[in-house]
This record gives structure tokens, C-alpha cells and sequence, in this order.
């Protein structure tokens, strides 16, 4: 990263090591496929220096979500722009709060209870408090309202188990055969390793002994 230009694409840093280092012959590179990754990164977050970028690559993002990388985008610019990121203004227009405390009002009137579109709301809402409390660790004045947000992580956490509780209630009602297409794997049996060996010791051949070790046998007679 030293001898490298300062505005050198991630695609160049990460590849760099591999045409200038020399390894045993039964080692190989291991190289990256999520190049849209790096192309991401330098194009929204151009003015960071490479190593800030490259922090990027180990963060919890959703890269394939992409209503929640809309919203890291903002905390991205914010970031680079005044160093300071507000988590309020970030998500102002996402509904993604007003969805919760919703969630909230019910779980004190409620039997549980959900839909889809509520529970992926309140998902994609968990990621971008992840990824703020992640960067609040790394960049601490930068994302300064860690105590906030880490309880707004636990009170949606809460909201996340009732809504689920009240999904699964929900899909108990419907016939099987509509279960099995909402939720294939509710009919999944999952083994632990111990189950496992179980059900491997049942399989084999238990080895037959030529005697039985409980009936008595006379011993054979010596000859004088």
C-alpha cells in the first residue's frame, strides 16, 4: 500500500500482493470474486484514503441488499463530508423506525403477529444498526451515538422475536401442504452430532462372538 499510487482502485491493492510476492509451489492465491465490491467502494467513497476503504471490505454491509446500502451510503457520505455520522438523519425517510415502535404499540395490546413485509423491514433495519455500532468501534468519533443505537439494537431485537413467534403461529394455522411452500425447511429435522453417530451405530453389524462369555465351559483335561 506504500509504493502503490494514493488513489489506487481496491481491485489493484488487493491483487498487487499477488504479482510481487513469491510463495512455495504448493500454495496458491486465494483471489476474490465480489469485484463489485471494490467498484462500490471506490466510486462512493473516493475522497477516504486506502486504508479506511479497505476497512470496508472486512464490514458487516449487505452488499446484495440494496435498500440497506442505500442507507450505509448516506452514513458513508456523511463520513466523508463532516465526520460526523447521525444515525436519526440517516434512516429519516426509510420508515424503518416508525415500522418498529408500531411493532412496539402491538406487543402491549397483542397476542404475536406478523407479515413478510413487516419482518424484511425490520431485518434490513437490524443490518444498518450493525453496521453502525461495527464503525462506531473503528471510528468512535465519527459514529458518536454508539449508546443510542446499541439500545435501539436491543429493542428491535425484542420486536424481531415477537414478530417471528407470531409468523410461525401464523403458518401453524395453514394446511401442510401450504406450510411446506411458505416455509419448506419447517419439516427439516436437524441432527446434532451426537444424533449423527447415533444414526450411524444403528446401521452397522453388531460383530457375533463364537461364545458366550456368561455360560461356563469346562476346561480341558490334562493328561498325567
Amino acid at each position: 500500500m506504500d509504493v502503490l499510487p494514493p488513489k489506487s482502485s481496491l481491485s489493484t491493492v488487493i491483487a498487487a500482493h499477488s504479482y510481487i510476492g513469491r510463495i512455495p509451489t504448493f500454495m496458491r492465491y486465494a483471489t476474490r470474486s465480489d469485484h463489485h465490491v471494490f467498484d462500490y467502494v471506490d466510486r462512493y467513497w473516493t475522497s477516504m484514503n486506502i486504508t479506511d476503504r479497505l476497512m470496508l471490505l472486512f464490514a458487516p454491509i449487505p452488499w446484495r441488499d440494496r435498500a440497506t446500502t442505500e442507507i450505509i451510503l448516506q452514513f458513508l457520505n456523511m463520513h466523508s463530508s463532516s465526520m460526523s455520522v447521525d444515525f436519526m438523519k440517516g434512516i429519516k425517510k426509510t420508515g424503518y423506525l416508525e415500522t418498529m415502535l408500531k411493532v412496539e404499540d402491538d406487543m402491549a395490546k397483542k397476542s404475536p403477529h406478523s407479515d413478510i413485509d413487516t419482518l424484511m423491514r425490520l431485518e434490513s433495519f437490524h443490518k444498518v444498526i450493525v453496521f453502525y455500532v461495527w464503525m462506531s468501534f473503528r471510528s468512535p468519533v465519527v459514529y458518536s451515538e454508539f449508546l443510542m443505537v446499541a439500545d435501539l439494537k436491543l429493542r428491535l431485537e425484542k420486536v424481531l422475536n415477537w414478530s417471528l413467534d407470531g409468523l410461525s403461529k401464523k403458518q401453524k394455522l395453514l394446511s401442510p401442504a401450504r406450510r411446506a411452500i411458505i416455509r419448506p425447511m419447517d419439516s427439516a429435522k436437524y441432527l446434532t452430532r451426537w444424533d449423527v453417530l447415533s444414526e450411524r451405530d444403528k446401521g452397522r453389524q453388531k460383530p457375533t462372538m463364537g461364545f458366550n462369555p456368561t455360560q461356563t465351559v469346562a476346561s480341558p483335561s490334562i493328561a498325567d
